[in-house]
């Protein structure tokens, strides 16, 4: 579900991209991608069939903002990538 994005501040998200992330269509998490989340201010990507998400590590849980057709429809959280892929799966689909 969406969320008020003010309190949150598009200055606090991460700009530097890094080349890991989940994929839908193998049911894959990259090797490493939760560490260099924590480890810096950076995000990946979450590939859906239709969607896209952007990840990052707010400084205690994994975020994802996702995206359809360029526009941002939702914003999820939890404590692991898995926890987190099934949230955003369950509401946009496991393809």
């Amino acid at each position: 579900m969406s969320e008020d994005r003010s309190a949150v501040g598009w200055d606090d998200q991460p700009t530097d991209e890094i080349d890991l992330g989940m994929s839908n269509a193998d049911g894959n998490i990259d090797e490493g991608f939760a560490e260099a989340l924590r480890q810096a201010r950076v995000f990946g990507h979450h590939a859906g069939w239709d969607f896209c998400g952007r990840v990052w590590w707010d400084g205690s849980r994994f975020v994802e903002d996702v995206y359809r057709y360029r526009r941002l429809v939702a914003t999820h959280r939890a404590n692991t990538l898995p926890e987190l892929m099934a949230l955003v799966n369950d509401s946009w689909g496991w393809e």
